[in-house]
């Protein structure tokens, strides 16, 4: 596998995503930067400044949906700001397929 190749797919979905949602959303600020790193790292370190972190749950339906992953749990317990845990069908946006 090329590794250089599957990350610029990554990131070329990340951004595309991310901008359809900006345009969705105009009046709300957003900054992306997409990373390479250990997902709970990431996230305690670039929320370091933050006001406010959101995560969605683990994304299903059932019972175990009320358990939570270790990158929320890691956020919960280290995070330097409020954490707030949404269920991940409130998050998931409607958006055209590719």
């Amino acid at each position: 596998m090329d590794s250089h190749a599957l990350r610029r797919g990554a990131e070329a979905r990340f951004h595309e995503v991310a901008s359809q949602l900006a345009r969705r959303h105009p009046d709300v600020p957003v900054t992306t930067e997409f990373v390479i790193e250990r997902p709970q790292r990431a996230l305690i370190d670039s929320a370091k400044d933050a006001t406010l972190l959101v995560l969605g749950n683990r994304g299903n339906e059932s019972p175990s949906c009320l358990l939570l992953g270790p990158v929320t749990q890691t956020a919960l317990l280290e995070a330097w700001c409020p954490v707030v845990v949404i269920p991940t069908a409130n998050l998931r946006p409607r958006l055209p397929p590719r």
